[in-house]
């Protein structure tokens, strides 16, 4: 499918009806307006339809409902449909800064159109909500990066290999060219990390927090540990070791820290890792 804008925002939505309206409400804020919004309720039963259905008529939003299959198919699914060069891979429970879009449209221009283009992000707990330690999502290895640069190998020496989604806006062709795809499991982010920037040619990285995470109670993140957790991060495992098998070439470079996250497991909370 030929690309005919600049942006499109894949927003995954499951049972968010107390925190979905905030958030898209912080994309239709933009100083400049994404070129599509794709909303991907993913088989919601609390309410969340009803109110997806009051931006039904924005200019270029899509509403799609499917069953429940999790966030890595929504997301896929999401970016199939997408017509833009880039994709943004937004939570519907977050928040995304007013100047965002802009932005990211003038950072993209300034460096000739990079694969990736990835910043900081800021935690916020959610009202009666209290999560300590909060997380990190600082970049501090910033500027223009090319596969010689060993980014990765920088990331991983910082300790700043956020996976989060929505840390970054990416290139259509990085997924396709690369056959690159979420997996249908927890952590299916921490899937995806490596093997973008491993086969980035040009990645921007920017110290400006853009993105905002609300910590609440029930999250992927807060909640409890089950073997939902378990078998995403032995998918996430096995999907890690394949591209290392598969691309020889684009992990070479880096490989001290492809072992280096394979061997202590990144991936979850601690307790999943320890029962590795």
């Amino acid at each position: 499918m030929k690309k005919t804008g600049f942006l499109s925002i894949v927003v995954p939505c499951y049972n968010v009806k107390r925190y979905v309206d905030a958030a898209l409400d912080s994309i239709t804020a933009q100083t400049k307006a994404p070129d599509e919004v794709i909303l991907v309720d993913d088989g919601s039963t609390d309410g969340t339809p009803d109110i997806l259905a009051k931006y039904r008529d924005l200019p270029n939003w899509q509403i799609v409902t499917t069953y429940n299959n999790g966030l890595g198919p929504a997301r896929n699914l999401g970016r199939y449909l997408s017509r833009s060069e880039y994709v943004y891979f937004f939570d519907s429970d977050d928040l995304v800064d007013k100047n965002f879009v802009e932005r990211m449209y003038e950072v993209v221009e300034a460096y000739d159109k990079p694969d990736l283009v990835m910043f900081s992000g800021s935690p916020f707990n959610d009202d009666g909500f209290n999560h300590t330690p909060p997380p990190v999502y600082r970049r501090t290895s910033t500027g223009l990066f090319t596969p010689t640069d060993r980014l990765i190998t920088e990331m991983v020496r910082q300790g700043e290999t956020m996976a989060q989604t929505s840390l970054y806006i990416s290139k259509q062709e990085l997924w396709s060219e690369n056959r690159l795809n979420f997996p249908a499991v927890l952590h299916e982010d921490e899937a995806m990390l490596f093997p973008l920037l491993a086969s980035s040619k040009k990645t921007v990285v920017l110290p400006e927090v853009y993105f905002h995470r609300r910590l609440r109670p029930g999250s992927i993140m807060t909640g409890g540990v089950d073997t939902r957790h378990l078998f995403g991060v032995l998918r996430v495992l096995n999907e890690t070791i394949e591209f290392v098998m598969r691309e020889p070439d684009l992990v070479n470079r880096d490989i001290s820290a492809w072992r280096r996250r394979i061997a202590h497991c990144p991936f979850g909370p601690p307790v999943v890792c320890a029962a590795l």
